[in-house]
This record gives C-alpha cells, structure tokens and sequence, in this order.
C-alpha cells in the first residue's frame, strides 16, 4: 500500500507566530571586524537583470541568465547621538548618551542613526553596532557624530549581506492559508477549512505544532547571503514614470540579488554576512589553503616583569572565526557525558501486600463503601486497614515515571566538529571584545604569550606575581569573590558559586600545576588537553588566556591536523 503521509504544515522555527513589535526591526551583528556594521534602506521595488553565469558546475555556464533583484534606496544615515554599554553580570546595560563631546569609558559603542525618508516626515530612529576594540570603536563614533553615514561607506559591490526586516502583514487568517494544509472532505462534520485532528484526547490540550488559525504576516524575518550587484548614485537609477507604488528614487539606490521580505517602502536593515555557504575561512581549515591565503602577523614575547623580549609569528589559527554554535554543541557534549546515570529502586513503593479490591466477589470488596478502587491493606492493624498503597498517587505508593538508570546521557559530537570547537575557542582568546564581554579585567594586548621560564615555577606566590606584572591584577581580584549558590546545591558539596579567572597554557604543567591550584579561578592545562569547556566556559568563548612560548610553537603544528 502506497505511503499516505505527508511532511508536517510550517516550521517550528518561525514560532511563535505573532506580529513584530514595531514596523522595523533591531539591527543585530557580532563584532566580526572593525568598522561600522550595519546599514538600512527603503524597499523600492523588483525588477530583474541580464547577467553572466560564472558557476563552473551550472549548466548555464558562460550564459547570459535572467535573475530577479531587488531595489533598495538608500538615503544617507544621520549620527545623531551615541550610546555607552557596559557590561554586567545582567549582560549589557546603557549607561550614557552623548550627543555631543567627549565620550565616557565604557565596555561597547552604538551608534544611535536617524533616517531621511524621502516619502514621509518622519524618520526611524534605531542604533548601529561598530567593531573593534572600545577604542577604535570610539575614534569612529567622535568622528561619524552629527555627520552623515552614506551606503558605500559601509558596503561596496560584491559585498554579501544579511537583510531583516518585517515581511507583508496579512491579519488573521485560518490555518488553510496559514500552513497550506488540505480542505476536509464533505463528511468532516461540516468544517471543511480546518485540521483534521488537534492531537490525542489523554493530553488534554492542543499541542503548538497543530496548524491553527491566527496572526499571519508581519513577522521579523532574517535572510542570508544576497550579494549586492550594483551601486547607483543619486539620481542614476531612473525609471520612466518612477518605480509603480514607489516613485522616483532620489538617493542612492542598489541592486540585491532575490527577493527581501516586507512590501515596498517597508525599512530594510543590512549587516555583513555572518554565515556564508561557501566561507572562505572553512577552506582555510586545509593545510593548503592556509599557505595560500596566510597573513603573517607578529606577537609580542613578555618576560616575567611584563616587558616584551622578543617577537614571534601567531600562528594562523587565531585568525579563524569564532562560532559560539559549535563551540556550545562541544561543551554541552562534555558536561553530559560526565554525568551518571541515576535511577530509583525497581521495587520502591511495591513492598506492600496491598491488592486490588474492586471487585464484587471478593471478600474484602470495596463495592458501595465509598472508596476508589486502588490497591489497598487488609488483615492488619486497624490503623492501616484499607489504606492504599501501591498506586503512584498513594501515600508510600511508587513513583509513576522514576529515573531509569538504563537512560543514555551522552552525547555524540564529530570529531571534526569537536576540533573546529576547540580552534575556534583558541581564536577567541585573542580578540579583547570577546575577552571583555566575559567579564575579565586586564591591561595588557592579546594574546598574552610569555617566555617558556613560566613552566619552571613552582612556588604560588612566585606565579601569582607573574601574573600581575602582565596587568592581570583585576581580574585576579575579581576571581576572589564568591557568592552562596541559589538553591539545593548548597547542601550538596558545592556552596559557593566561583568565577574562572586566566587560564594558562603550556606545553608541560608538571611543575606550575601545583603552584597554580592555590590561585583562585586560575586553571592550568597542556596544549594537547585543551577542550571547549576549560576554553569557553559555560559555552561562551572568549576566555582570558595566557600562552607559553613553547605552548605557542606547538599550537603552530595544529595545522596539519
């Protein structure tokens, strides 16, 4: 008999499906690189264009193709203020806005931009992230305040880009046209634009993957990797008439390849892409590929007091990206397969001679005397005759779903995912926007790397004025304080809830292994035993970490890995 289902109507991962917050959406990128990293415009219209397939593996190679884009005008961005982020253990909290002077320290910079609409009086008002350190992240704000931002000053052709945006509102609508689901036949008890079956009846409820009517449209939608084809300056991209629903584009106005969600005249918010298919930093996991596109960069050697002694070149694998979504998956793989398996008594809550009563031929029945039919005592103390044991809602009864020790709690990861994980938790030691989102303190460059003596230090006081000769004072301060953990965790060996501090690198800790345990927050690891758990605790990368100049060389021999 031939299979009769069907996939499953709409994807879970656009739940809930409810109306956006407001007509534009925010604009949210990580700091990849330095710069300001983000850009919005008017949807114009769709039109298509004549281009030239260069992909080796089409059949269309070397043709001329048809392929739909889209118009986005592009008016200049008005920096109308600045807004000062710091970090806290709640995450980031605004602490200032300057519209004019001096900018206050802080841990992170946005840029707060107005638009010029060219079809309306009033403008948008939302911020921009800027990259880089918090230094070069307050050069461009002092720079950029109270001027104009225009389009090419961010993006240029070629340029891949990620769109968000609030797609075409459509109201209330059923689940027909809501998930595309099947009409009913005549006999289905005269509701025809419905589904089927809203799930099972012992569940008593409706579970959130049944198609059901409600709000369709005008949802915040994100689409990657469209690539700008063309760049049009003012007044360039003209249309006979003007653009149908738009009018004449007066800005400057670009061409991107597909479609973009949103009805025309809807904001468009642009960042750089952040995921690309064919990502050239993936290629550069191949020794070959590493050779070919190497940028050679040089680290500076610190001695015991803090002062540089010499330069050596950081090995490539620090200029790798930094993917917080494999590194998680990796750390959550370690935690569970650390975990026990733990299961109740198979026989808890059974060792009664209660038994079941209900029927009317027994001689102890429980027909007509006011009692549910449960397991229940008789033949003993009056005290305990007839009461119920057993069932798992009884009192001393058993449970009605115990843990089962049979239960698998490890996690499988691959193997080259586990190894992507941990490179990229080593590239994320090395940027300070990373290291400060964290919560660590210090005053020195990254990466931290110091003469290989560090490995011969036996003594704790010895090591703990290492490192604050490198500038790591704070955050060793930081790491003393601890706090009484909420809940039953208290009672179980682990009552206070401790901050990690630096993390020490090096080829052999036989000796500074033992000097360091004293140190609160202060771990010391081998460069063949590093993981994703010490690197990016809690799943979030970006670990202050310092190197050994013998750790550094052998982590220059990963690359054949």
């Amino acid at each position: 008999m031939a299979d009769v289902s069907v996939p499953k109507r709409g994807s879970m991962a656009f739940y809930p499906r409810k109306r956006a917050r407001r007509i534009y959406p925010t604009l949210k990128c990580p700091l990849l690189k330095e710069g300001i990293l983000g850009f919005a415009g008017y949807k114009a219209g769709m039109t298509h264009v004549m281009l030239r397939d260069t992909n080796p593996n089409s059949p269309t190679k070397g043709q001329e193709i048809a392929r739909a884009v889209t118009v986005l005008e592009c008016p200049p961005l008005k920096v109308i203020g600045v807004r000062v982020y710091k970090n806290t253990t709640n995450g980031l909290i605004s602490i200032s806005e300057i519209k004019e002077g001096d900018i206050p320290s802080g841990d992170m910079l946005r840029l707060i931009v107005a638009t010029n609409p060219p079809f309306k009086k009033k403008p948008e008002i939302f911020e921009i992230p800027i990259g880089g350190t918090y230094e070069e992240q307050a050069k461009i704000a002092s720079e950029r305040l109270g001027k104009e931002i225009k389009f090419t000053d961010v993006f240029s052709v070629g340029d891949y880009i990620d769109v968000r945006a609030v797609t075409k509102g459509k109201g209330y609508q059923g689940p027909v046209k809501r998930f595309g689901i099947k009409l009913q036949g005549r006999k289905a008890k005269q509701v025809h634009r419905h589904v089927g079956s809203l799930g099972p009846e012992d569940v008593a409820r409706v579970r959130p993957n049944v198609p059901m009517a409600g709000q369709m449209g005008f949802h915040t939608r994100t689409e990657f990797n469209k690539r700008i084809l063309a760049v049009f300056e003012p007044g360039k991209f003209s249309v006979k008439g003007g653009i149908p629903g738009y009018g004449v584009p007066k800005a400057e106005c670009i061409l991107v390849d597909g479609s973009i969600p949103g009805p025309k005249k809807r904001l468009i918010m642009m960042r750089p892409a952040i995921s690309l298919r064919k990502n050239p930093i993936r290629l550069r996991l191949h020794m070959s590929q590493w050779k070919a596109s190497r940028v050679c960069e040089m680290v500076k050697v610190l001695d015991f007091t803090g002062k540089p002694v010499k330069e050596v070149e950081l090995p490539e694998i620090f200029s790798l990206p930094v993917r917080d979504d494999v590194i998680k998956r990796a750390f959550l793989a370690i935690q569970s397969n650390r975990r026990q398996p733990y299961g109740s008594d198979p026989l808890a809550g059974k060792r009664t001679s209660a038994h079941y009563h209900g029927r009317r031929d027994r001689r102890y029945t429980m027909m007509n005397r006011e009692l549910s039919r449960l397991p229940r005592i008789h033949n003993t103390s009056p005290h305990l005759i007839f009461r119920a044991r057993f069932a798992p809602h009884a009192v001393g009864g058993r449970k009605a779903h115990p843990p089962k020790p049979e239960k698998v709690w490890d996690v499988k990861i691959n193997k080259k995912e586990r190894r992507l994980a941990i490179l990229s938790a080593v590239s994320a030691t090395a940027r300070p926007e990373l290291v400060k989102a964290r919560g660590h303190k210090f005053s020195c460059e990254l990466p931290l790397v110091v003469v290989s003596d560090i490995e011969n230090v036996e003594k704790t006081s010895k090591l703990e004025e290492i490192l604050r000769n490198l500038g790591l004072s704070e955050d060793l301060e930081r790491a003393k304080k601890k706090k009484i953990r909420a809940g039953k965790g208290k009672m179980r060996g682990r009552k206070y809830r401790k901050k990690k501090s630096v993390l020490i690198v090096v080829s052999d800790d036989s000796k500074i292994k033992k000097a360091a345990s004293n140190i609160p927050g202060v771990d010391v690891c081998r460069v063949s035993n590093l993981n994703a758990e010490l690197l990016a605790p809690g799943a979030v990368p970006g670990r202050l970490t310092v190197w050994s100049e013998n750790a550094l060389a052998e982590l220059e021999r990963w690359k054949a890995c």
